[in-house]
């Protein structure tokens, strides 16, 4: 009974001396910091400068992308990249499909359906420059796998728009 007593006063004493520290030490914070706010998503991307990536899809490790998905591969970047960017943007293994540019937007477009359950890395590299010349800071890359399924797409045209309805089969 002695040693237990003993036992339970060194805890507490630990504790106790723990929590005095904890409370005079100016770098002491919990979890429940009001003074915290996180930057948004928009603040965040106003703080990188020059040429860079500002969106893909699908995300790194997407595990669902169609095997006949009619668009592969979309990227975003702040200004719009050099001519020759195509020759900086591998996909493995390989597919075959068409590259568009669209101002700040890469499509890549898949002329065969993918093979099913298998995974596709694609690398942006550092040689890639925006149209004005500067490089992209870092190579890039993300990783999608192709799902079993396949989509069925349907376009309508209503006069003065289009709509455009995916079915997952």
């Amino acid at each position: 009974m002695k040693k237990f007593l003993a036992f339970v006063l060194v805890v507490m004493f630990f504790i106790v001396t723990a929590a005095l520290y904890l409370r005079s030490s100016p770098e002491s914070y919990t979890l429940r910091d009001t003074n915290y706010n996180p930057p948004t998503v928009n603040e965040v991307q106003h703080q990188i400068e020059g040429f860079h990536i500002v969106y893909f899809n699908p995300p790194d490790g997407s595990d669902d992308v169609p095997i006949n998905t009619p668009i592969l591969f979309k990227i975003e970047f702040s200004e719009p990249p050099n001519d020759d960017f195509e020759d900086w943007i591998r996909i493995v293994p390989s597919v075959r499909g068409e590259f568009s540019l669209h101002g700040n937007i890469i499509l890549f477009s898949s002329s065969r359906p993918l093979i099913r359950n298998s995974q596709y890395n694609v690398f942006i590299q550092a040689g890639l420059t925006s149209a004005a010349g500067e490089p992209i800071p870092a190579p890039f890359s993300f990783t999608f796998r192709a799902s079993g399924h396949q989509n069925e797409v349907e376009v309508i045209d209503s006069g003065n728009s289009y709509y455009v309805h995916i079915y997952k089969l």
